[in-house]
């Protein structure tokens, strides 16, 4: 998931002087930088997608070949009801309620973003149900909705089956603030974006071996000769998010001991902590079923060679003030494993954090094809 806000600061930057500029520079220099996974405001942190009815194409891809827990199925086919659903936190990490957010739902056709650099205006005009030839290519207005909505996907074309995804923009609102005129705070770029978030979405189309024959049947042209695609690859799984066995967490170099993620925080357990104390945090893939999940997928241009891939799994977190990540760990929100081994989040526990305090870290566990788990750990500081 993509985030863009746009603030008055941003706008009236662009009028100030070279010599403001050079003030601001200089002060800059002297300033810490915020660290980007300490919230400090409410965020719109994830984006998930799921079927909540399949429609007629291949109903089978529903049952995979091999057992796999239960859990949603995030790749989709045109004709499914499915619905989309944005997780948004608060300073405390506390989930937001579908009913405190609106939001208002973009399809965005090729792309989205024109709309995010240049605020397209022409998304607003026109509902997708009166758009005659309605496809996956449209740009309209979807509806509106609290934290998800739910909709049918339209027909497959060219573009898509070539990309096998869709674009999706969302607008949210919270704090008594409505999605409308959010968005139109934002087109105008004079009005205040507080208690808004605007967040580009992918929905992943597939399995992709099946979107591969509908596309065939539709008189499309496939990503590769249908001739050319072992059976194998027509029985690949759906894709579902990452299956997490747990989380590893280690305090100041232990062992790490095996915990489990609550998927909402009031059913996180607080862990207690001391002040100054490390904690390493690694969040545990469940290697079987996540194995079953392998992408078969071409190595050459022709398609002639096919070869298994384990997907690609991430993982960013966010934290509740009072924790840090020390200067010498890594910058990025997002780190990238090596085959199913994800590298660890370090946080130290921040001095001036109050003993009773309960400080949380959210964890984003993302697949490379639309997958997102969400887990929280809850943390109490004693003496």
């Amino acid at each position: 998931m993509r985030s863009a806000t746009t603030s008055r600061f941003g706008a009236a930057l662009g009028v100030l002087g070279a010599a403001a500029l050079g003030l601001l520079a200089s002060s800059a220099c002297t300033m810490p930088i915020p660290d980007a996974r300490v919230l400090t405001s409410t965020r719109a942190i994830a984006l998930q997608s799921e079927i909540l009815v399949a429609g007629p194409l291949f109903p089978e891809r529903l049952d995979s070949p091999v057992v796999l827990p239960e859990s949603p199925i995030t790749e989709l086919m045109p004709g499914d009801r499915v619905r989309v659903e944005g997780v948004i936190v608060d300073t405390s990490a506390e989930p937001l309620a579908a009913s405190e957010v609106e939001s208002l739902w973009f399809q965005c056709g090729s792309n989205c973003y024109l709309m995010g650099s240049r605020l397209d205006r022409s998304l607003g005009d026109v509902d997708c149900d009166a758009v005659e030839d309605y496809d996956l290519d449209s740009r309209c207005v979807l509806g509106t909705g609290d934290l998800g909505f739910e909709f049918d996907l339209p027909p497959l074309t060219q573009r898509a089956a070539n990309t096998e995804n869709m674009y999706l923009f969302a607008v949210f609102a919270w704090g008594g603030r409505r999605a409308e005129d959010c968005w139109e705070a934002r087109k105008a770029l004079d009005g205040s974006l507080d208690g808004c978030a605007f967040v580009n979405h992918t929905v992943e189309l597939g399995p992709r071996w099946l979107l591969q024959v509908h596309a065939d049947a539709e008189g499309l042209e496939t990503v590769v000769p249908l001739e050319h695609v072992p059976f194998a690859a027509f029985l690949q799984a759906a894709n579902h998010p990452p299956f997490l066995a747990g989380i590893s967490l280690g305090v100041d170099g232990s062992l790490n001991s095996l915990v489990a993620g609550a998927e909402a925080p009031e059913l996180a357990f607080p862990i207690p902590v001391r002040r100054g104390q490390t904690l390493d945090i690694v969040p545990v893939l469940d290697e079987d079923a996540q194995l079953l999940q392998t992408i078969i997928n071409t190595t050459d241009p022709d398609g002639l060679v096919f070869v298994p891939w384990p997907e690609a799994v991430n993982f960013r977190h966010y934290t509740t003030a009072g924790l840090r990540t020390p200067a010498a760990a890594s910058d990025s929100l997002e780190v990238q494993p090596a085959l199913l081994s994800l590298e660890r989040a370090e946080l130290v526990v921040e001095q001036s954090a109050e003993v009773g305090e309960v400080l949380r870290v959210v964890l984003v566990v993302s697949d490379a094809r639309g997958g997102d788990v969400v887990r929280w750990l809850a943390f109490e500081v004693v003496e």
